[in-house]
């Protein structure tokens, strides 16, 4: 049987026609079962950006973290790190000027103890002996830190690391990394 060559080129651009669109769903069906790339969560990339941050102050010793007072001779100690991150709303004003993310990203801790250098007689409340002083419960955030996303690039309004301190009135006072070594146990 012969066909005309008209009628059997538009054949095989038919046939031709049909095996690319079986190619294109066969990759449309595969494209579909991976999933496709996201975006980064913000509150993710906010918590490794204070992590970061923490690590500049603090060490990690086994399961615990310790810090340095800057102005006073203790050491801080906490064990059982959580962390929590608040994100608030932006204003048009925020996403105008390019701000992509604002929150804050908090740290605490189920215990926490202090390490003194040589007794301080200067609380009366609650007098510290030389050495690790008994651990505590912990009933506030260990350290928290705002900071925003704004054009690719994360701003901490301070990056000042702190800690609560005091029996009473707890006040948070600027830390470093612990400058002891080695560090005691």
């Amino acid at each position: 049987m012969k066909f005309h060559p008209t009628i059997a080129a538009l054949f095989t651009a038919l046939l031709v026609q049909a095996c690319d669109q079986k190619s294109d769903s066969s990759v449309t069906q595969a494209n579909k079962a991976s999933p496709s790339p996201t975006r980064t969560d913000p509150g993710a990339a906010a918590l490794s950006r204070a992590e970061e941050e923490w690590g500049k102050s603090w060490i990690q010793q086994d399961d615990k973290w310790i810090t340095q007072a800057r102005d006073i001779p203790f050491l801080f100690q906490i064990k059982g790190r959580k962390s929590k991150v608040d994100a608030k709303p932006l204003s048009e004003a925020d996403r105008l000027n390019g701000v992509e993310w604002v929150g804050t990203v908090s740290f605490s801790s189920a215990a926490e103890r202090e390490f003194w250098f040589e007794a301080d007689p200067g609380y009366t409340s609650a007098p510290r002996v030389k050495g690790w002083n008994d651990w505590e419960t912990s009933h506030q955030p260990i350290a928290s830190y705002e900071l925003r996303r704004k054009n690719r690039q994360w701003i901490f309004s301070s990056n000042e690391a702190m800690i609560p301190h005091g029996p009473i009135a707890r006040q948070y006072i600027p830390v470093i990394r612990p400058k002891v070594s080695p560090l005691p146990k």
